[in-house]
């Protein structure tokens, strides 16, 4: 076997192997301990049946200040004058389990997570204290990006300020739901292991969809060695570790993590899952309820809905058109009425399909390859050999796609306000062309936004705010069956007006990219790219590592298992060339998404399953003609060279300014700067992060519309310059939080002050046209609406307008844009720039004296004036009174079935031993948490209990989404005060030796080597 291709900076060794049974093993030793990259963290794309959420639902909140919003009918509870809360009965268990906590003698510093936070609000604080601390480098910024900077319904510029404001900073993330896309802020390398099972949602009988994933779920409910249902989830929290599972459409993949003295332990229970797993009928219900509710969770979601409506366009029968995520009526009503036993088909389908010979299992450790070795020998050998069934043969040779029923133009209604018109072809499976990626290609040439593409065209005549093109490389957009391509056109309410005009300028530019042909230069660049992000990838946490390694090992060779996914090998014109004729208007799937179409009635069809309101046109034959006779309109040309590529890679010395911790290089009344040399990364990458904090950001809900129009016109005025350096691979956002306007851009550090200075030169330079100026505050007033769509976001915003003694909502912000005008957001500006003061970090491979001069850069292009330290504001938190609070926030969206009840309770300002204290006592309440009122009370799929840290105030939050149909809020409220009471009891008898468990674990979590 030829030798694994890797990295020349990758000192992890790596070791195949075949076991006799037909698995597949990826062993990765990291024996030389190399430290996470902060830079590393990269979120994946998930399956439509994963079990974590795909989307978000209803709203419902409550607290000692508190808020419950849901779909329910709530009970008034009204605010008395100035804004008081009524009292409600007093409750201890918080500040009693922390007191115990506090007696501990505990000096561990535990871990942190990230949390994607429910819907709408019970906040129930406890506790006293306020505290008033500015935010500075010294203490983190807003650190909430959510799972969608960009919504995943809203195309829009690179780097928009669509992120949930997450002005608290959290840890301990506990939604089994959500883990998977974020980060692992963990510091200590885990032990990991994944197993991908060459099986999924195509494989399952047309009678019983979702059945894979109803699978996924069942397998992890315990096996005939280890029968308890909830032993490895408790195994693995008290030993610092996690596991998760999702379902694609072609392959199920199981992943856990856990630390390195314990690995041995914790395989032999994974491995036992394929071995034999009980699949309890007993269980079934119960698990059956968790497909439902996280089926509630993604109705709301327009990305969901549109996949399951393109889905519904494939053959009868056909694998593309099944319903993946499963519900009480596939997999239960369904069933019972055609006398199908459910319990035997998940025996059946497993018996016939998880077979080790279409498993492939990465395993990642400290231990030797000798050692891993024998691990997986002894622990996976065990899983027996069944007997495989027939492929899918039959259905790969067929198109899923009739053109009859695909050509055709679709006008879809979505659940939030957006305007958008998307394109898509279905093209022959292109998996294996993994050498070439031609997708890749053109997804390139068609996405750029340099003079010459279709954006910019677009973007000239007020028609588009922004586009995506590609594969999403999912499993429903990349298989073994075809590789779609999309194109979706952001549209301004001028664009729409035009839409017929958008359409055919798609259609122009893709004529010239066939007239024109591959450009090798251009395949070259995007090569190199790709090749610098492969030689120069920071390590990722093992979890993520293995996740992603065992799913490539289905379909790369082994000598490309890693850098298969990521390197183009070879340039094959006449493949682009083939893919480009493909891309024609007599085989384009339009439609078009509007949320005027509510108002008009048209959207008279529904979608079985996600029930999403849609109908139909015949394209007009002469239509199709005129498209596809078009001469390509002059104005379009491929991309320029891009100027943004690194070459050079040399690693910088820094001698003077050595240390552990950021050191501040510069201070006065204009500008602060800290510094911090990688010396353990050793990568030619850094990040630049500047905060422009001004006293006029929140005088009023005006001003801060007006941060954020200002915001997304930046984004607009540099995309033609901008997006160039983002197609090299270096990264920028510009976003807002209560202090003012975030700049930080990060990559390779050769070409970061070019981008650097093009984004203060637009600054210093602003401006904006009225149509472009009404464009974006639509966009933005648009946005305000989708925020409330989003039952997180709603959730946060409305606990932050409790909490923070400046916040302006949402909800007062969409009040008053209309009020603006561009006089005013010109104004603001100048006023804006007259009173900053800059604070910056510069972390990476740049010298001090190159930190100096982007922070000296940064105070001359925007004329920065000396600034009082009187007039820095300050961001006070407010005490919330001992008892319960209730604050109840009826949903905005009332298709949506989903209530989210999250408690937050108030501790108070906290020094680092009260934060740690309140880490190690999420730690504890994990697993419970989670067995208990998701798994065995079933209140809702999404369950999460959590840390906050709000400027220095210490609080958790433990949060439920349920589905407004099966429990009210209230209920739901109750059940979580008694799992508190049932924890406090718990940690009050923890023994000695449970407790130096679970803080030994949490420090070990901490420890950066």
């Amino acid at each position: 076997m030829e030798d694994i291709v890797k990295s020349p900076n990758d000192t992890r060794q790596y070791r195949v192997i075949t076991l006799e049974n037909g698995l597949t093993a990826l062993l990765v030793s990291d024996h030389k301990t190399r430290p996470l990259s902060p830079m590393s963290c990269s979120s994946s794309r998930h399956s439509s049946s994963s079990r974590q959420s795909t989307s978000s639902p209803g709203a419902s909140k409550k607290a000692s200040h508190g808020c419950l919003a849901g779909a329910e009918e709530l009970p008034d509870v009204k605010i008395g004058e100035g804004g008081q809360l009524p009292s409600l009965p007093k409750l201890s268990i918080a500040s009693s389990i922390a007191n115990y906590l506090s007696s501990a003698n505990c000096e561990d510093v535990p871990r942190s997570k990230t949390l994607d936070e429910g819907h709408c609000e019970v906040i129930t604080e406890l506790g006293s204290g306020s505290s008033s601390r500015p935010q500075s480098l010294e203490q983190p910024f807003s650190d909430g990006t959510s799972e969608e900077s960009m919504s995943e319904d809203d195309v829009s510029a690179h780097g928009g300020s669509d992120s949930e404001p997450e002005s608290d900073i959290e840890s301990g993330h506990h939604s089994r739901a959500d883990s998977k896309q974020h980060c692992n802020a963990r510091k200590e390398k885990m032990a990991a292991a994944a197993l991908c099972v060459g099986v999924g949602s195509f494989h399952e009988p047309e009678h019983l969809q979702g059945l894979a994933h109803f699978l996924e779920h069942m397998v992890f409910m315990g096996s005939s060695k280890y029968p308890r249902e909830n032993f490895f989830d408790s195994f693995l929290n008290k030993h610092g570790g996690s596991d998760n599972a999702y379902t694609e459409c072609e392959r199920t993949v199981y992943k856990m993590e856990v630390h390195q003295k314990h690995l041995y332990r914790a395989l032999d229970i994974f491995a036992n899952f394929f071995v034999s797993p009980l699949i309890r009928k007993e269980s079934m219900e119960r698990e059956l309820e968790a497909i439902d509710n996280e089926f509630q969770l993604v109705l709301p979601s327009d990305s969901c809905r549109l996949q399951q409506l393109l889905g519904s366009v494939a053959r009868e029968k056909h694998p593309m058109r099944k319903f993946m995520w499963g519900n009480t009526t596939s997999l239960k009503k369904l069933p019972e009425k055609d006398g199908i036993n459910v319990h035997a088909a998940l025996r059946t389908f497993f018996e016939q399909h998880y077979n080790p010979a279409v498993m492939t299992l990465a395993v990642q450790s400290r231990h030797s390859l000798d050692e891993l070795e024998r691990m997986v020998r002894e622990i996976f050998s065990a899983i027996p050999v069944r007997e495989p069934v027939p492929e899918l043969t039959s259905i790969l040779t067929c198109e899923p796609f009739p053109l009859e029923r695909f050509v055709k133009l679709y006008k879809v209604q979505p659940v939030k306000k957006v305007n958008n018109v998307s394109f898509t072809w279905a093209l022959p499976s292109l998996l294996h062309e993994y050498r070439t990626k031609p997708l890749e290609y053109i997804s390139y040439v068609v996405g750029h936004e340099g003079t010459g593409s279709i954006l910019a065209y677009l973007r000239d005549r007020m028609w588009a705010l922004g586009l995506v093109a590609g594969n999403e490389g999912t499993g429903f957009h990349h298989n073994t069956i075809c590789s779609l391509f999309n194109i979706t056109v952001s549209l301004t309410e001028e664009g729409l007006k035009h839409v017929k005009a958008v359409i055919t300028a798609v259609f122009s530019f893709l004529a010239m990219l066939r007239k024109v042909g591959p450009v090798k230069s251009i395949f070259e660049e995007i090569q190199t790219v790709a090749d610098n992000n492969f030689r120069w990838c920071e390590e990722e946490s093992p979890l993520d590592y293995v996740e992603r390694l065992c799913a490539n090992m289905q379909l790369y060779p082994p000598k490309h298992y890693l850098d298969g996914e990521t390197c183009l090998f070879e340039y094959d014109p006449a493949l682009i060339q083939k893919c480009l004729d493909h891309l024609v208007p007599s085989k384009a799937n339009i439609m078009i998404i509007s949320c005027h179409y509510q108002n008009q009635g048209i959207c008279v069809k529904k979608e079985p399953y996600l029930e999403t309101p849609y109908c139909t046109y015949e394209i007009p034959v002469e239509w199709i003609a005129a498209w596809s006779s078009l001469v390509p309109d002059p104005y379009f040309e491929v991309p320029q060279q891009n100027k943004y590529i690194a070459s050079d890679f040399t690693l910088k010395e820094e001698n003077e300014h050595q240390s552990e911790l950021p050191v501040k290089l510069h201070e006065d009344q204009r500008f602060r700067l800290w510094y911090k040399k990688d010396t353990k990364f050793n990568v030619p990458k850094a990040s630049v992060f500047f905060q422009l904090i001004s006293p006029v950001m929140y005088v009023s809900a005006e001003n801060a519309v007006l941060m954020d129009i200002l915001s997304d016109t930046l984004l607009q005025n540099m995309s033609q310059e901008t997006n160039a350096a983002v197609c090299a691979s270096l990264d920028f956002t510009i976003s807002v939080n209560e202090n003012g306007l975030i700049i930080r851009v990060m990559g390779f550090n050769e070409k970061l002050p070019v981008l650097f200075d093009v984004i203060l030169h637009h600054l210093a330079a602003f401006e904006v046209k009225q149509q472009l100026f009404e464009n974006i505050k639509k966009h933005v007033q648009k946005r305000y609406y989708n925020f409330f769509m989003k039952p997180s976001h709603l959730c946060t915003d409305t606990r932050f307008s409790i909490l923070q003694q400046c916040h302006w909502s949402n909800i007062e912000k969409r009040m008053v844009i209309d009020d603006v005008t561009v006089s005013s957001l010109l104004c603001f500006v100048e006023e804006f720039r007259k009173q900053l003061f800059v604070e910056g970090l510069v972390h990476g491979n740049f010298t001090a004296s190159e930190a100096i001069a982007l922070g000296e850069l940064v105070v001359k292009k925007l004329n920065c004036a000396p600034l009082p330290t009187c007039m820095i504001p300050e961001y006070r938190v407010m005490q919330v009174p001992f008892g319960n609070q209730y604050c109840r926030v009826a949903s905005f969206n009332i298709e949506d079935h989903n209530s989210m009840v999250v408690n937050y309770y108030q501790l108070g300002p906290g020094a680092i031993k009260q934060h740690a204290l309140a880490e190690l006592m999420i730690d504890f309440m994990e697993e419970p948490c989670f067995d208990i009122l998701r798994t065995k009370s079933q209140l809702g799929y999404d369950v999460s209990c959590s840390n906050r840290n709000t400027n220095g105030i210490v609080g958790f939050t433990v949060g439920v989404c349920c589905s407004a149909e099966k429990f009210t809020c209230s209920y739901v409220d109750e059940q979580i005060e008694l799992f508190l009471s049932m924890f406090a009891k718990k940690i009050a008898e923890l023994t000695q030796e449970e407790f130096t468990t679970q803080v030994s674990s949490l420090v070990k979590q901490k420890k950066l080597f």
